[in-house]
């Protein structure tokens, strides 16, 4: 692995010397020598900005751990979020809330179909003949399932109250 390494590290380095034959040929040579010192300065440059940006990375991400306040760490802070929401008109807040509801809603209506569905895939492909070992894991599936159900059926009820108290109230303002 390593000779391939270096074979590949001079086959590059012999491509640069062809290149900066070359052009050593169409140039004269107090430009040639302008232009290799300014390669080696760049080159030079390029190093010593990713040294920097090395140490600029470390030291920030330690300053970070080391804060004590765990909210100014995180991305996802709670009191921006809230500061957010409250500097909503009263309106938006309203819409707001009706917009998560509904997605709640959809949420729950999409696990019901799904408990359904497996609970048809189960009967159908009679998996708890075929899978003995797994017959316990599907019988503990199918009692919490009835569980699910419920308490999505629920949460989709609650839900629905709540979107219509909130477009009760938008109708009064």
């Amino acid at each position: 692995m390593k000779s391939r390494i270096n074979a590949g590290d001079k086959q590059i380095s012999d491509k640069d010397i062809k290149l900066q034959e070359t052009i050593l040929s169409k140039l004269n040579l107090e430009e040639a020598r302008a232009a290799v010192a300014l390669k080696q300065e760049i080159d030079k440059g390029v190093k010593f900005s990713v040294e920097i940006t090395k140490e600029e990375n470390e030291s920030k991400i330690i300053e970070k751990i080391n804060e004590d306040d765990v909210t100014k760490a995180s991305i996802f802070s709670l009191d921006e979020l809230l500061n957010s929401f409250e500097s909503l008109s009263g309106m938006s807040k309203l819409l707001l809330t009706i917009i998560l509801s509904s997605s709640i809603i959809l949420g729950c209506i999409f696990s019901i179909i799904l408990n359904i569905y497996g609970n048809y895939l189960l009967d159908r492909f009679n998996l708890e003949e075929k899978f003995p070992k797994i017959a316990l894991f599907i019988n503990y599936r199918r009692k919490l399932s009835k569980y699910y159900l419920i308490s999505n059926f629920l949460i989709i009820i609650i839900m629905c109250l709540i979107n219509l108290i909130l477009s009760i109230s938008i109708l009064s303002l």
